[in-house]
């Protein structure tokens, strides 16, 4: 399913945002792992423990806010595995990126596809 008005792409814009997203994408990840390690035995009461959850909450969704800001589309945040919206012969597809990759897009699919459908980027460029 896709939005009924998204945001597409050119394969030259999602290259220069790259280099902003990455960090925004490791924040993401940083505070995922905070939040589900929380601060549980180590003293604290369990009302600061809560309150410093719903902190780490508020700033993580501020965070996921700042990444959908470039039209990034978060699909595994384990791995980092971030879509964006373009387009291939006049119809919608995907730009695949994730964490680790060199900061450039090297792969697309069809909006169905998914990870595994991954196509060289090169196809795109005619």
């Amino acid at each position: 399913m896709t939005d009924s008005n998204p945001e597409v792409l050119t394969l030259e814009e999602v290259n220069e945002a790259l280099p902003q997203v990455i960090p925004i994408l490791e924040r993401l990840q940083k505070l995922q792992r905070a939040i589900i390690e929380g601060e549980e035995g180590n003293g604290h009461t369990r009302v600061a423990v809560t309150a410093r959850q719903d902190q780490l909450v508020a700033e993580a969704q501020e965070t996921f806010n700042q990444l959908t800001s470039f039209g990034a589309m978060l699909k595994d945040m384990d791995s980092g595995l971030v879509d964006f919206y373009g387009e291939r012969d006049g119809q919608l597809i995907l730009l695949c990126w994730r964490l680790g990759e060199e900061p450039r897009i090297r792969f697309w699919h069809a909006l169905e596809g998914g990870f595994t459908g991954r196509r060289p980027v090169d196809e795109l460029i005619r």
